[in-house]
């Protein structure tokens, strides 16, 4: 049984037949217990003991039939929930061979949004993806729709906007010596291409923080120490991409999140499926810089005490999947003599992209998920941006009547 599962999720027995209490148990050890859930999700249902005779095991969302699956345990249905901010209640019943039954039910919660923020003004960063060299771009060549809705383009600039950087080397066991040397020089050839209005922290993780410098824009203060740092301990990226995400929040303006690791995680408490939550509540974009596996990381079919090969190789593909949601970019290294190019590559790809401001189209339901897309006029060019926010509560004021 998986952790959160215990206890709070197992419901025993409720239809017994022949006056005998039967021996089935069923539980939902996916979606984990307090996470909230949207898009498609994979719920993962076991049944105890494994000897008991299941003949199907059938799930209900919000109280409407989705599926059923057979075999064995562990069952595994796909749902689509949507990516309306609330609650859902999971479902599952177990049948015996029998024809006896179990259920176990499961309350995800909505994301907690906090009152006092406003949003008056969105602004997507846009990399334009050109074939044959890059191309000058005007405010009339891009459209912006919010809700499948066209959206006034009311501020537009390139390049030159400052960004708030947090850069996470992953600096475990696997990277010891000369690994962590190549990784944090390419981290070096990020911070000297910084300018004046540019802010940047480094943070070296492994199962905890071994290094964190505060923001600065002086390279020598981002610099300064590492040679006393040794890699050490195991990988909790999940923890540390979301600790790295809280860091970046409070800054203003282009919000920038850079991952040096193989990703595979270790020891993490947090899945991916929160951090990607993170990222779409905070609106940072994410890049992740991929050294091979068995390069300064761990190996293909690595298990752990709290996951399987598959269960590490489903975190990595979300992950992915959470990086270009945000409009960001992963660059695959064939080597970690590459990292420093790597790092190159993507201060260049912050100093070439557009920023778009609009104001948005307002619901008034604060978590309303708003999906944006931009476009070039005649769809010429591939865009990356990020692919949505959620609505904050409006904030307003009122005006003391003894005032002139």
């Amino acid at each position: 049984m998986s952790r959160s599962a215990a206890g709070a999720l197992a419901l025993f027995l409720l239809v017994c037949g022949g006056g005998r209490a039967a021996a089935m148990e069923v539980v939902i050890s996916r979606p984990e217990l307090g996470v909230p859930i949207f898009g498609k999700v994979d719920v993962r249902v076991e049944v105890y003991p494994a000897s008991a005779e299941v003949d199907r095991v059938e799930l209900f969302l919000d109280g409407e039939f989705i599926g059923a699956a057979t075999g064995s345990s562990p069952f595994v249905i796909s749902i689509d929930v949507g990516e309306e901010n609330r609650a859902h209640e999971i479902l599952a019943v177990a049948y015996a061979a029998s024809g006896d039954s179990v259920h176990s039910s499961l309350q995800t919660p909505p994301i907690h949004v906090d009152g006092e923020f406003k949003v008056e003004l969105q602004q997507l960063y846009v990399t334009p993806e050109f074939e044959g060299g890059a191309q000058a771009l005007t405010r009339a060549d891009f459209e912006i729709y919010d809700r499948d809705v066209r959206q006034e383009i009311v501020t537009f600039e390139r390049g030159d906007v400052p960004f708030t950087a947090v850069l996470l080397v992953d600096s475990s066991r696997s990277m010891i010596g000369g690994p962590l040397r190549t990784a944090l020089h390419g981290a070096r050839v990020f911070f000297d291409g910084m300018k004046a209005l540019d802010e940047a922290k480094l943070l070296l993780f492994s199962d905890r923080i071994l290094y964190e410098t505060p923001f600065t824009s002086f390279s020598s203060v981002l610099s300064l120490g590492l040679s006393q740092v040794k890699a050490a301990g195991g990988t909790a990226i999940n923890d540390y991409l979301y600790l790295g995400i809280e860091r970046v929040q409070a800054r203003q303006g282009r919000r920038v999140v850079v991952l040096l690791s193989d990703g595979i995680d270790v020891t993490s408490v947090l899945r991916m499926e929160q951090v990607r939550q993170a990222i779409r509540m905070n609106q940072a974009v994410l890049y992740w810089i991929v050294p091979p596996l068995g390069e300064g990381g761990g190996g293909a079919g690595h298990r752990s005490a709290w996951r399987d090969p598959e269960e590490h190789e489903r975190q990595r593909e979300l992950l992915a999947q959470t990086v270009l949601e945000s409009g960001g970019r992963i660059v695959e290294l064939e080597s970690l003599e590459q990292t420093s190019g790597a790092f190159e590559t993507v201060l260049q790809e912050l100093r070439g992209q557009y920023v778009l401001g609009y104001y948005p189209p307002v619901t008034g339901r604060a978590g309303t998920w708003h999906p944006t897309e931009v476009r070039t006029r005649g769809g010429r060019l591939k865009i990356r941006s990020r692919v949505g926010y959620y609505e904050r509560p409006q904030e307003f004021t009122s005006r003391d009547s003894r005032q002139p």
